[in-house]
């Protein structure tokens, strides 16, 4: 089995607070993911996303209180094995963008492509 990595941006990352505005969920096993944003349940609907999308270990690797703009990036590392790069929080579309492309390459992503964005 490949080995997974992960990069992640804890962009606004507070423990306390009514419902987070971004969450997104990842699959090391499956590669599969899922994302919600500007729920109550948003954490819940990610993980309910990321099992509906063949996730069988989904982890949550991003929860952002902050509202803004988010993106997804994917790549693959040297060996093959899934990257994925993320951010939230962010005022613009670009600099979310970005932010999931440098992170996914900072862990070893080449080629990395965003996948999703979205305002939330």
């Amino acid at each position: 089995m490949k080995s997974i990595l992960f990069g992640i941006l804890f962009s606004s990352f507070i423990a306390v607070g009514v419902y987070a505005q971004s969450a997104v969920y990842f699959c090391p096993d499956t590669t599969s993911y899922g994302y919600c944003y500007g729920a109550p349940e948003v954490d819940q609907c990610a993980l309910d996303k990321c099992q509906e999308y063949g996730g069988t270990n989904c982890q949550q690797i991003v929860d952002c209180k902050k509202k803004g703009y988010g993106a997804i990036a994917l790549g693959e590392n040297s060996e093959g094995a899934a990257v994925i790069g993320t951010s939230c929080g962010f005022g613009n579309l670009a600099g979310a963008k970005n932010e999931a492309v440098k992170q996914c390459t900072k862990y070893g992503g080449i080629n990395c492509q965003v996948k999703n964005t979205w305002n939330g």
